[in-house]
């Protein structure tokens, strides 16, 4: 029987359960509204709560760390009529030794310029499953009230005496997918890809297409798709920027 914990509660998953290999983290939401884009991540820490390099953190661009040990399954996932949004893959024995802990974290794409935050998201949840046949073994649903923030760690894998367990952490940040980062210590222009998918609404299927590319800092990745981007719409750019010479070199909408 799963057992359904409480902010900020902790259980152990491979003490009393010593054959557990692989599990799933999966994650699911409700939402209202049409153009609602969320994402789940995965970041490896060190002991110091910070990752090593921007491999280690999971998104949907980089589905899979180099040890083999965390896989995002992304919309392909294991159970049937799970209620999962998405999942990832945990391979406990793959887990690099460096590795104390592995942080799930929820994340609005464009949620400022959409004017969305968690507060308009019902029913959020993270779930444990035994990977070998798909009985969940623990499950958090997210109760808190939230109000401005746009991600959410929602759990924690961590060591414990050289065994695993689970926090259910449900902690909300505003800045979505960049503050976050800056809490893990990703070395990536975070604030400038952000700003930079917000302008090329375009740019998140492009990075999909470069799925399978790996060990690509987040602003490589967004900045190879700028690139596609502008390159399929020249013509575009070209009429505009002759507008503006037309004009003078007036932006529009000065006087």
């Amino acid at each position: 029987m799963a057992i359904n914990l409480r902010k900020g509660q902790k259980v152990d998953l491979t003490k009393n359960n010593p054959q557990l290999k692989k599990i799933v983290i999966g994650l699911g939401w409700e939402v209202n509204a049409a153009n609602f884009d969320l994402d789940a991540s995965a970041f490896l820490l060190g002991t110091d709560g910070k990752v090593t390099n921007g491999g280690d953190f999971i998104f949907y661009n980089n589905l899979k760390h180099s040890s083999g040990a965390v896989e995002h399954l992304g919309d392909n996932l294991i159970g049937a009529d799970t209620g999962d949004a998405e999942e990832i893959l945990i391979d406990l024995a793959k887990i690099p030794a460096e590795i104390a802990k592995i942080d799930f974290a929820v994340t609005i794409f464009e949620a400022e310029e959409r004017q969305q935050n968690f507060r308009q998201i019902k029913n959020a949840f993270i779930r444990v499953l035994d990977a070998t046949n798909n009985s969940e073994l623990l499950r958090y649903n997210l109760n808190e009230d939230f109000t401005i923030e746009t991600a959410v760690i929602v759990g924690e894998l961590y060591r414990h005496g050289g065994e695993w367990k689970f926090s259910a952490i449900g902690t909300g940040f505003s800045g979505g997918l960049a503050a976050l980062g800056r809490n893990y210590g990703l070395k990536t222009e975070n604030k400038t890809a952000s700003i930079s998918v917000a302008l090329y609404p375009a740019v998140k299927i492009d990075i999909k297409k470069l799925a399978a590319m790996k060990n690509s800092t987040l602003s490589d990745i967004v900045n190879d798709a700028l690139k596609i981007y502008i390159e399929s719409h020249r013509q575009e750019i070209k009429q505009y920027d002759d507008k503006i010479k037309n004009a003078g070199g007036k932006i529009y909408g000065e006087n």
